[in-house]
C-alpha cells in the first residue's frame, strides 16, 4: 500500500556535458540554424531544463551578418534555438575578420527527450562563414 506522496526535493543539476569541435564551412543566405563545431546529446523530462554556454571566433566569407544561439534537435524534427525565434546575438562583420562571438541561453523544451542533440549553432543571413575556429561550450541539464 503506497502513503502520500511527500514534498518535492530541491532543484539541483540532473547533467553536465562539455562540447567542442572545428566550425566547416556554411553558405550563406541560410533559411534555418544549423550546428556548427561538437555536439553532445542530453536527457531530460518535459519540465526539466537546460541551460549553456558557447564561445568561439568565427570568419565571414563576405561582409554581411548571421545570428547565433545555442540549439538543440530532437531526433528527424528541425533544430530548435534556444532563444524561440530570435538570436542570441545578430553579428555583423566584415569578410575575413576574425570575431570572437559567444551565446548563453536556457530553454525548457517541454517534452521528455532521450539523446537530443545540442550545440552552438548560426543562421546565415547575408554572409557565409569560412572554415574558422574551435567552438568550446557546456550544457546542463537542471530540474
Amino acid at each position: 500500500m503506497a502513503g502520500v506522496a511527500g514534498p518535492q526535493g530541491p532543484s539541483g543539476i540532473v547533467s553536465t556535458g562539455k562540447f567542442s569541435g572545428a566550425i566547416g564551412a556554411v553558405a550563406a543566405n541560410g533559411v534555418a540554424f544549423v550546428f556548427v563545431g561538437g555536439t553532445p546529446t542530453v536527457s531530460f523530462t518535459a519540465i526539466e531544463r537546460i541551460t549553456g554556454a558557447a564561445t568561439t571566433a568565427l570568419v565571414a566569407s563576405a561582409a554581411g551578418s548571421f545570428k547565433v544561439d545555442l540549439c538543440y534537435k530532437n531526433g528527424a524534427n528541425p533544430i530548435v534555438n534556444f532563444a524561440g525565434g530570435g538570436a542570441t546575438t545578430q553579428v555583423s562583420i566584415a569578410a575575413g575578420v576574425r570575431a570572437p562571438v559567444g551565446a548563453v541561453g536556457t530553454v525548457v523544451p517541454g517534452f521528455a527527450g532521450v539523446n537530443v542533440t545540442v550545440g552552438f549553432c548560426v543562421d546565415t543571413d547575408t554572409s557565409g562563414i569560412n572554415a574558422s575556429d574551435i567552438v568550446n561550450g557546456w550544457m546542463q541539464v537542471t530540474n
